[in-house]
Parts: structure tokens; C-alpha cells; sequence
């Protein structure tokens, strides 16, 4: 459950470090379970919890589809939320309406796999995602911030995939920062934007 024992230990680490932290869990509530998303300010409130709507046909015996949006206004800006393929061509209105909301920030917790032989020279990531990303962008004067996972998925319909990073972050005039495509490795990479 959120809050729950998982979302609890992230309140606190925002709490102890005096950070904001956004992060993506798995919600149980009542007999359902939604891919979640909660984004947390430096005194450990939970100041948002998305759950996904665009949940692929794959992932939808394992979870149920959310139903609402929301935007938090923050010292950094007014912050939305959504979850990897949110952000996908027919997940798009979900972007447009939080831009509309007044989103000036989305975040966008995701785990971007692909199969184990595909190598960083075809980069099934580029296209994919830095198309809907800048689409946002352009036309509201935001930034998105996708975050993605390293390493093999053991498990789920996913199994045998490999998640190989790739986060990105792209405003108005394009790609601000992208990592590396490295499924054995994370890296935590700075991104500074007005």
C-alpha cells in the first residue's frame, strides 16, 4: 500500500537528505494492483501518487488502470507525473493534459527494456522516446524527465529483458541531458534547467 512500508523508507530518505525524490512502486489497494508513481517533497510528504493509465496490453493482467491526474506546485515549479509508456504516441494526451493542468515539469519514472541481443548501436530508445518527449516540450514550454532502470528482469511478463538506462530529459529547445545505454551500470546524472 502507499503509504506503506516501500513508500515510507523513500519519505524518510527525502526527509534525512532534504531532497525531493519522485519514484516509481507496485500499489496494493483493496484487491487491485497499479503500477504507482509518488513524488515526495524534503520534509518526507507525499505530495503526489499517479497511477498508471496507459498500461501496456502486456502488463494489464498484472495491473489495473489508473484514473486521475495531478499537478503539485513546488519551489521548483508546478510538477506532474506519469509513468514510462504514459508517454508513448497514443499515450500523449496524458502529457497534454497535465501540461494543461499547468505542468511546467513532467517526471516520469519508467523502465525502458528491450530484448537481451539488442546492443547500443541500435538504440531501440532514440526515436521512441525523444520525439514524444520534445512534442511535449515544444508545445507547452516544459521539460520532461524520464528515469529508467539498469539490469535483467527476472520475472513478469518482461522476463529475459534487459532494462539498459537511457534516462532523458528534453525542454523546449531538445535533448537537455541523456544518459548512457548500459544495462550493467547506473549512473546518476545532473540536469540543471530554468
Amino acid at each position: 500500500p502507499i503509504p506503506g512500508v516501500w513508500s515510507d523508507k523513500l519519505c524518510q530518505c527525502a526527509k534525512d537528505n532534504n531532497i525531493f525524490i519522485c519514484a516509481g512502486l507496485t500499489e496494493k489497494y483493496k484487491n487491485k494492483v497499479f503500477n504507482a508513481a509518488i513524488f515526495v517533497d524534503s520534509f518526507g510528504q507525499i505530495l503526489l501518487k499517479y497511477r498508471k493509465i496507459n498500461v501496456l496490453t502486456v502488463a494489464q493482467d498484472f495491473y489495473a488502470i489508473g484514473d486521475s491526474l495531478s499537478v503539485v506546485e513546488t519551489p521548483f515549479g508546478i510538477i506532474g507525473v506519469n509513468i514510462c509508456s504514459d508517454n508513448y504516441p497514443d499515450g500523449l494526451p496524458i502529457g497534454h493534459t497535465l501540461a494543461r493542468m499547468g505542468a511546467q515539469i513532467i517526471l516520469s519514472p519508467s523502465s525502458w527494456t528491450s530484448d537481451y541481443f539488442i546492443t547500443e548501436e541500435q538504440d531501440p530508445y532514440g526515436e521512441k522516446w525523444i520525439k514524444p518527449y520534445s512534442t511535449l516540450a515544444t508545445l507547452y514550454n516544459l521539460v520532461i524527465v524520464g528515469t529508467t532502470s539498469v539490469g535483467y528482469i527476472v520475472g513478469g511478463p518482461y522476463e529475459g529483458k534487459k532494462m539498459v538506462g537511457c534516462s532523458l530529459a528534453v525542454g523546449k529547445d531538445g535533448i537537455i541531458k541523456k544518459g548512457q545505454y548500459n544495462e550493467f551500470a547506473g549512473e546518476l546524472i545532473i540536469v540543471e534547467f530554468e
